[in-house]
C-alpha cells in the first residue's frame, strides 16, 4: 500500500486535456519533483488532489484510502496542504493571525467564521499561538509576527503562507513554486527547511521552475509535458533524458556525447 497515490488522473477542459493519464506516488518523508513547462500540467494536478477541481477520471489515493471526492477541508484534516502560486494570506491580518487561521481550519475545516481581527491578549493564552510562533520560527519570520501581510514582500509572503500549511500539521506538503519572489540566499534557505521537514517524515511534492533548487533538494522528479507524464527518475537521470531535455529543460542539460 503506497503512503500517497494518484492513478490514471485525467482532466479535461474543452477540447484538451489539461492532466491526461497521469499516475505517481510519493513516499513518507520524500521530496518529488513536478515539473514542466507553462501549461503543462502542473497547478492542475494539485487543483485536482485537493479536489478544488474535480477530475473526470482517475483516482487519489492516501494510504490506500480513495479521497478523490472528499471535501477540501476533509482533505486536510487526513494530512494533505497545500500552497498556492499566489498569495491566499489574509492581507489585512497580522502574519500570526494568519498563521493562528492555519490551526482553525485544521480543528473546524472553515475559513469564514474567522475572518474578524485577533486580540493578542485573548489569543496569547491560547496553546496554538505558541504553536503558531513555532511555525513562524522554523521559516524565519518570527520577527515579523506582527506585520500586516500586504506589508510583506513576496517572499516573506511565501515563507509565512509555508507556516501556515504547516499548522495543520500535514504529512504530504503540495508546494506550488514556493520559491517565487525569493532571491539566492532566500531560496538556499527554503531549501534547507524542506530538507529539515524532510528529516521530519513530511513528505513533500514540489513544483518550482528553479532548476537548481529542484535538483538540489528532490530525490524523484516527474515531470510533465501537455498534461502527459513524460519522465519520472533521479535528478541525474532526468538531466540525462532527451525527451526532458528537448522539451523543458534546454539544450543546457543535454547529455554529453
Amino acid at each position: 500500500m503506497s503512503f500517497f497515490e494518484v492513478k490514471r488522473l485525467r482532466k479535461r477542459f474543452g477540447g484538451l486535456y489539461a492532466v491526461d493519464d497521469l499516475s505517481f506516488s510519493v513516499n513518507p518523508g520524500e521530496v518529488v519533483g513536478l515539473i514542466g513547462p507553462n501549461g503543462s500540467g502542473k497547478t492542475t494536478t494539485i487543483n485536482l488532489i485537493t479536489n478544488t477541481i474535480r477530475p473526470d477520471g482517475g483516482e487519489v489515493l492516501s494510504k490506500g484510502e480513495n479521497i478523490t471526492r472528499l471535501k477540501t477541508h476533509l482533505i486536510v484534516k487526513k494530512g494533505i496542504t497545500r500552497t498556492y502560486q499566489l498569495s491566499t494570506l489574509f492581507m489585512d491580518m497580522t502574519v500570526l493571525e494568519n498563521v493562528v487561521l492555519g490551526f482553525h481550519v485544521q480543528r473546524r475545516g472553515l475559513w469564514k467564521p474567522f475572518r474578524g481581527r485577533f486580540s493578542h491578549t485573548k489569543e496569547s493564552k491560547k496553546p496554538f499561538v505558541r504553536k503558531a510562533m513555532e511555525m513562524l520560527e522554523f521559516v524565519g519570520a518570527g520577527e515579523l509576527r506582527n506585520e500586516v501581510a500586504k506589508n510583506l514582500p513576496h517572499g516573506n509572503q511565501r515563507c509565512v503562507a509555508l507556516a501556515v500549511a504547516l499548522a495543520s500539521n500535514p504529512q504530504l506538503i503540495l508546494l506550488d513554486e514556493p520559491m517565487s519572489g525569493m532571491n539566492e540566499k532566500e531560496r538556499d534557505a527554503m531549501v534547507q527547511r524542506l530538507l529539515e521537514l524532510k528529516r521530519k517524515g513530511i513528505a513533500i511534492l514540489l513544483i518550482e521552475h528553479d532548476m537548481r533548487v529542484v535538483m538540489g533538494a528532490c530525490e524523484r522528479i516527474v515531470v510533465l509535458n501537455f498534461g502527459k507524464k513524460i519522465a519520472e527518475g533521479s535528478p541525474k537521470e532526468i538531466q540525462s533524458n532527451r525527451e526532458v531535455v528537448r522539451a523543458y529543460l534546454g539544450e543546457a542539460y543535454a547529455p554529453k556525447g
